[in-house]
């Protein structure tokens, strides 16, 4: 009895150190899954670019990852109320986000397009689909616009001709216009930048963040995630 009492003793002990050890080497980060190629759900997996690149991070620095689907308009409230710890799809560094929160080093650059079902387009009067939260260049008093929460619906709408086109980052615009016979119309925008978003007080975490994307670059790795994705 003293025997099994001892062991029983020391196990809770045991436990919580591993619990708190895990715990306090654990990045939850804050992503949408209807992004792709950057980041998208196959067979109930996280997969895209930028799960492989966030996976290599935390390798790098030796944090378990844990992937936290949201919608992306929710995500910078996700990470201000600090229900993760960091926020990453595909999210353009502008001077209004820099305000409420950190951005690590940029990892991408990409430029917007519209996706259109015809090569033959007429800007006047047309509808423009664009996604909730997303910075949306194409602000014009000769258009209109929809708003959508969801990447794949708004795509649906796009082919049933709901909308005349739909705003989005070059790099998805391929992916969807291989996957349904679309047309890209790229008006020459200016590049942006994406970059992981971090709050403002995890300094620390900015600082390995940014040294593991360096690391990962000079090592080859990121060249590596890239032609995975693209």
């Amino acid at each position: 009895m003293k025997k099994w009492l001892g062991v029983s003793f020391i196990f809770p002990i045991f436990a919580f150190l591993c619990f708190s050890a895990v715990g306090r080497k654990t990045i939850t980060v804050g992503t949408t899954t209807d992004l792709p190629p950057f980041s998208f759900h196959e067979n109930g997996i996280h997969k895209g670019f930028d799960i492989d690149l966030i996976n290599a991070v935390g390798k790098k620095i030796n944090y378990h990852i844990i992937i936290k689907d949201l919608p992306f308009r929710k995500l910078e409230v996700a990470l201000l109320n600090e229900e993760v710890d960091i926020i990453m799809a595909g999210m353009t560094i502008t001077d209004d986000r820099k305000k409420s929160f950190n951005f690590s080093d940029p990892y991408f650059n990409n430029t917007q397009v519209l996706l259109s079902k015809n090569k033959n387009f007429k800007f006047k009067n047309s509808k423009i689909g664009i996604l909730e939260g997303r910075i949306n260049v194409f602000n014009n008093k000769n258009l209109s616009f929809e708003k959508f929460c969801n990447l794949f619906k708004a795509v649906d709408n796009l082919k049933e001709n709901n909308i005349d086109f739909l705003a989005m980052d070059i790099s998805t615009a391929y992916y969807f216009a291989k996957k349904y016979n679309l047309e890209i119309i790229n008006p020459n925008l200016p590049t942006t930048n994406y970059g992981i978003g971090i709050h403002k007080k995890n300094s620390q975490l900015l600082q390995e963040i940014n040294k593991a994307l360096i690391s990962i670059k000079d090592e080859g790795i990121y060249d590596e995630i890239f032609e995975k994705h693209f």
